[in-house]
């Protein structure tokens, strides 16, 4: 529930010039600093599942793009 949370969070910090980037990680190591998420194991579980929650979200949205 943690990690769904922390993507709708960081959904508002994608790139959006030519289009609907990533969440940068830079903004992914943000939020887990302020939210006190430590721990190299626990680091590297939220940021395999926030990356790959990402790219689900990036290529539905490709999807819907090229229907369009």
């Amino acid at each position: 529930m943690d990690v769904w949370q922390a993507f709708f969070i960081l959904s508002d910090s994608r790139n959006t010039g030519m289009g609907l980037g990533a969440i940068p990680l830079s903004e992914i190591e943000s939020y887990m600093r302020l939210y006190g998420i430590s721990g190299t194991d626990i680091i590297d579980g939220w940021l395999y599942l926030l990356r790959e929650m990402d790219r689900e979200f990036l290529a539905v949205m490709h999807e819907q793009q090229e229907k369009q």
